[in-house]
């Protein structure tokens, strides 16, 4: 968890608090988990406050379902 927040903020380069659409692979790709373009669009979707990025909380709410189905 330590490391999902840690690369959540040196992701955030323009340091707002949020990851954009634009961040976000950045951020995946820290984490040793790139993703796909349809990828992006499920992980916008759980944008739970629709501000059309995310923030720390959504972040990590989704790596912890996406990590725990990884082999």
């Amino acid at each position: 968890m330590r490391a999902a927040l840690k690369a959540f903020h040196n992701s955030d380069i323009d340091k707002n608090g949020v990851v954009t659409l634009d961040e976000l692979p950045r951020l995946c790709d820290a984490m040793g988990l790139p993703i796909e373009a349809d990828e992006q669009d499920r992980l916008l979707r759980m944008d739970a406050d629709g501000s059309g990025a995310l923030d720390e909380s959504e972040w990590v709410s989704w790596w912890v379902k996406r990590s725990s189905t990884l082999p």
